[in-house]
């Protein structure tokens, strides 16, 4: 069975960097497919509507925010939160202050929204209280004895659109005074940080394309060796084939000699063919190991950066 010629470098080099171990290899692709951290805080938490873990774990967890708008307002006696979206899903905090004393507060609600939606009061992260979800009177109010310890109050939703009021009558120390002063401190630990990850990452998979397409390269050149060196065997072991014909008395003798050099060459071919792709793994191997160190390395950092960051934000917030 003749062979066919290996695929030309040029195709090689296209496939290497369309696809290879499951890893989309362009710089591109890769950051559109590695995880991101935006400069809006996230924590880890679970997503789901009614997980616990997640409303007394996650001060901002949004899977989706589209049209979000709002508009703090702080008087001597209160702060009222009002917010319109089109459509929400995660977690927020809105509010979020310390009591010292146990004291009675009114938190006032005005909501109508549609898909699912609820806001609930933490106390420490470890108690959750349902002030009002989707389904109650559109407009609620709550007397509560609060015990000493952090409050937050958070808004948990999935699929949500409409508008939302929340009034606390707490003058002292409620997230809307930290919020913005705590987002700056945060974001300016996290904007350069994200750049620099996206950075180490591009230059990773640039370094990855270039091997692997190298690589290819090499793979090819040995194809084409074999394939030529074969090409040469098979005309010559032909000719000898059609010398021993001229000679019937021998002729099955040589029959079984052009066998012999038929399955050597074949021989030698594969040979040739597997050495070359065990040459191409091992460098594949290489750069795989190379771009899962550069980018566990990178995410470590970001990962650093990030719990300053959070720092950062939680002694502003307190």
């Amino acid at each position: 069975m003749m062979k066919k010629r290996t695929l030309t470098t040029a195709a090689v080099a296209v496939a290497l960097t369309m696809t290879l171990s499951g890893l989309p290899l362009t710089a591109s692709a890769a950051l559109g497919g590695l995880p991101e951290v935006s400069t809006v805080r996230q924590t880890g938490a679970d997503s789901d509507y009614d997980s616990e873990k997640t409303i007394l774990s996650a001060d901002r967890l949004w899977v989706t925010a589209k049209g979000l708008k709002q508009e703090e307002t702080s008087r001597a006696s209160y702060e009222r939160l009002d917010w319109s979206f089109q459509k929400l899903s995660g977690v927020d905090t809105l509010f979020d202050f310390t009591l010292t004393k146990a004291e009675q507060h009114t938190f006032t609600i005005d909501a109508k929204v549609s898909g699912e939606a609820k806001l609930v009061l933490t106390q420490d992260n470890k108690t959750a209280t349902t002030l009002w979800e989707d389904g109650d009177a559109q407009k609620t109010t709550k007397t509560l004895t609060l015990q000493p310890g952090r409050w937050r109050v958070r808004l948990v939703c999935t699929d949500a659109g409409g508008n939302l009021s929340v009034t606390v009558d707490e003058p002292k120390s409620l997230f809307t005074h930290t919020r913005e002063r705590a987002q700056k401190a945060y974001d300016a630990i996290m904007e350069p940080a994200q750049k620099a990850y996206e950075q180490a990452v591009e230059k990773a998979y640039d370094r990855y394309d270039n091997t692997m397409v190298q690589a290819g390269e090499l793979y090819v050149d040995a194809g084409d060796e074999a394939y030529d060196r074969y090409d040469k065997q098979m005309e010559q072991a032909g000719e000898f084939e059609r010398a021993s014909y001229l000679d019937a008395e021998d002729g099955k003798e040589q029959d079984r000699e052009y066998n012999r050099r038929y399955s050597r060459i074949e021989r030698e071919y594969d040979d040739a063919m597997e050495s070359a792709q065990d040459d191409y793994d091992e460098l594949k191997d290489l750069a795989d190991g190379y771009l899962q160190d550069r980018l566990n390395k990178a995410r470590e950092e970001l990962e650093q950066a990030q719990a300053k960051a959070e720092q950062a934000w939680d002694e502003i917030v307190g």
